[in-house]
């Protein structure tokens, strides 16, 4: 008798239009783009032959940015003490899912967030200003 395989996993595939991003507690809707990646050092060890025998793990690197319309960036300017957008310490939630759908909320904190750099371009065949934050941040919490 054949046995039944069980799904153990939600295959809801989120539209950009099913998350929300919160920095440091404001939600951010003129956001067009939001990216970040855990990344961590990994070394090779040989030891006697051509295979190596281990792998080393080092460092964790946390990092990533969100592109917001210009206005948005403004309103976190005037939010900033100083207004100084790159003296702020802060997190960023982002909540992928719509529940009026039903779908499963997952849930990312980006724990210890800065922002690197801010800088402003607006070309001369656009009809809006996008900026650019790359951020860098301490740890990353997942929750569904």
């Amino acid at each position: 008798m054949a046995q039944k395989i069980k799904q153990t996993f939600d295959s809801t595939e989120y539209t950009f239009a099913d998350i929300t991003v919160r920095v440091g507690g404001v939600d951010i809707t003129k956001i067009q783009k939001v990216a970040y990646k855990v990344s961590q050092k990994k070394d090779v060890i040989y030891g006697k032959g051509v295979n190596p025998i281990a792998v080393q793990r080092g460092q964790k690197t946390y990092d990533g940015s969100i592109d917001l319309l210009q206005s948005e960036f403004e309103s976190l300017i005037s939010m900033s003490p100083n207004h100084d957008l790159l003296s702020l310490h802060f997190d960023i939630t982002v909540t992928y899912g719509n529940a009026e759908r039903g779908d499963t909320l997952i849930t990312d904190v980006l724990q210890g967030c800065e922002f690197t750099e801010a800088q402003h371009s607006l070309g001369n065949d656009e009809t809006y200003m996008k900026v650019s934050l790359p951020i860098v941040f301490l740890n990353l919490i997942s929750m569904k």
